[in-house]
């Protein structure tokens, strides 16, 4: 493979893992949750403004946990989300805030039933991303550690490439 042809596949990669870390604030913004006893479904930003509404009582009344993973969660997915995006712009990793965005989403599907009747494509959405992202975060360990091994340094230039760490 030529220097060119590497340069424009880390290019690539860079670019489209950036774009990856986009992928949450998109799906901020889709449907999000179907509260019990609610006609309508919620986007992460209507959730977020229940803790406004006259129902803020009434979700306090039900759990007090589920009703903070319901409202506070899609913000914390909007600033991990931003802060992901952030570091990937300057090619840095980070591990805990795709661990978090994890986290919360699949705290928000599984451990809100009294409180949700039926989850949508938004937390799905951000379950998916943040397990690409966390993958990719593991290759580039995996190619940092190959790095230094002087028996594992033949593996390291191929997974510079695929996880866009190669320096042009």
């Amino acid at each position: 493979m030529s220097v060119r042809s590497r340069d424009v596949i880390t290019a690539a990669i860079r670019i489209i893992t950036f774009l990856v870390t986009v992928i949450p604030l998109a799906a901020l913004f889709t449907p999000w949750v179907t509260l019990d006893g609610s006609v309508g479904t919620r986007s992460s930003v209507g959730c977020i403004a229940l803790l406004a509404s006259p129902v803020r009582e009434y979700l306090l009344a039900v759990d007090s946990v589920q009703t903070a993973v319901v409202t506070l969660g899609p913000a914390l997915v909007l600033f991990l989300a931003v802060v992901t995006g952030s570091y990937y712009y300057r090619l840095r990793s980070i591990f805990w805030a795709p661990a978090g965005m994890l986290a919360i989403a699949l705290a928000t599907i599984y451990l809100t039933e009294n409180l949700v009747s039926y989850t949508h494509v938004g937390p799905n959405i951000v379950v998916v991303t943040a397990v690409l992202i966390l993958l990719h975060q593991a290759g580039i360990r995996l190619q940092l550690a190959t790095r230094r091994n002087s028996k594992l340094s033949w593996l390291s230039g191929p997974l510079a490439i695929a996880t866009g760490m190669r320096r042009a």
